[in-house]
């Protein structure tokens, strides 16, 4: 389901060749296990399964079925449920903010749809069973198989979904996924209600905000978001990155807690932006130049690394219209880094932004040389203008941001 590291297989499971001939089973068992192996003990995404070909029939006909009932529930406004389940899935291929490839796991994706479709979701469940003879994965809801259904990369969609139909495979399912980009694509609904909630500091490090119920009905996903005051005196803020550990309470308060510590990279605070969370473990892409080439370093907190372990860096990517990256840099002492970060104005009249060069724009840390072991460090921030805010995503996958409140330390 994931792509396999850089490294590929292990092929020492040729070994069973010497033995008596193996059926298929017993050879992709092996493959499984050697490729685990092999990586054990690394931090890399593993997802490798056996599949009985010869049982797919049954999965293609539950899933088509259940693109059936799925497309008619959209027709009758039920496109906010299944927007829901279809976030919550595992995805695969994430790579930054915005860039992925928009495959999900197919036993999640039913699990998530059970409640709304019992009968049909239950059949892919029970489909997908009897199709994964064997699977092993170091993440969670990882069950063996994937589909394309679009939700990260909007832009994408209907070209990726035209293409789709011209495969000719799950006529139903295929035309669901026609309704669903519709939806996804459509008209963006105005959100004046969550553009104008004010967030509270209440306390040292509790940040909160309160919606309407009915708000929170269309909300796929909330982040605190951290912005850093690029210089004394300007307009201008830098994103220092995003945190989905939020908590939503009765009531519709959001809350979070942020006690002025961040991660850094080479003295420099560092833009965390999360691609992955899997229990206590969090993976966060760093939008960086390395070499003279834009990558995306990527970071994990998880219980073993507290202050974060620099995994590496993947190659930048423009969007889906290039395969994934497959290989991941390693940091080697001598490289030169610098960190990049998202500038945006900050400006109390928005008419006034005309007398400014650019809204937005790339702004470039300082350049530094990575030593022989560079590491993720965690501290207290400098004593600078931050603005806070939350970040929700809609329904739609529209973003949409609160108002902001500015605590200087």
């Amino acid at each position: 389901e994931e792509l396999e590291p850089g490294y590929g297989w292990n092929y020492e499971f040729l070994k069973i060749f010497n033995e008596s001939p193996p059926d298929g089973e017993t050879i992709g068992r092996e493959i499984v296990d050697r490729y685990m192996d092999f990586y054990e003990g690394t931090d890399e995404a593993l997802t490798l399964s056996v599949t009985d070909l010869s049982k797919l029939g049954g999965l293609v006909g539950s899933l088509d079925s259940l693109g059936y009932v799925a497309e008619g529930n959209i027709a009758e406004g039920g496109f906010n449920a299944i927007s829901k389940a279809r976030k919550g899935t595992k995805s695969f291929g994430l790579v930054s903010e915005g860039v992925g490839y928009d495959l999900v796991d197919i036993k999640h994706l039913a699990l998530n749809l059970e409640g709304e479709f019992p009968d049909e979701a239950s059949a892919v469940l029970s489909a997908i069973d009897t199709c994964i003879i064997y699977n092993q994965s170091s993440m969670e809801n990882c069950y063996g198989l994937s589909t394309y259904i679009p939700y990260i990369s909007k832009d994408t969609a209907k070209g990726s979904v035209a293409v789709y139909r011209r495969l000719g495979i799950m006529p139903s399912f295929t035309d669901f996924l026609v309704s669903f980009t519709e939806k996804l694509t459509g008209s963006r609904i105005k959100r004046d209600n969550i553009s104008r909630a004010m967030p509270e500091l209440t306390g040292f490090g509790d940040i909160s905000v309160t919606l309407a119920q009915d708000a929170l009905e269309e909300i796929n996903n909330i982040n605190l978001v951290i912005w850093k005051q690029l210089e004394d005196g300007s307009d201008y803020f830098i994103r220092l990155g995003m945190d989905s550990n939020v908590d939503i309470e009765e009531g519709g308060r959001i809350s979070t807690m942020f006690e002025g510590y961040w991660a850094t990279i080479g003295g420099q605070p560092v833009c965390l932006y999360e691609i992955e969370r899997s229990g206590p473990s969090v993976k966060y892409s760093a939008p960086a130049i390395l070499n003279g080439e834009w990558v995306n370093l990527i970071i994990l907190f998880d219980n073993d690394n507290p202050d974060g372990k620099l995994l590496g860096a993947l190659p930048g990517t423009e969007g889906t219209g290039s395969a994934a990256p497959k290989y991941m840099y390693e940091i080697q002492e001598g490289d030169i880094i610098s960190l990049q970060y998202l500038a945006q104005l900050f400006l109390e009249d928005l008419s006034e932004a005309a007398g400014y060069p650019e809204y937005e724009k790339w702004h470039s840390g300082e350049e530094f040389t990575a030593p022989a072991n560079l590491e993720v460090s965690v501290g207290p921030v400098d004593s600078e203008l931050y603005m806070y805010g939350f970040q929700i995503e809609d329904i739609q996958n529209n973003t949409y941001y609160t108002d902001f409140i500015e605590i200087r330390y």
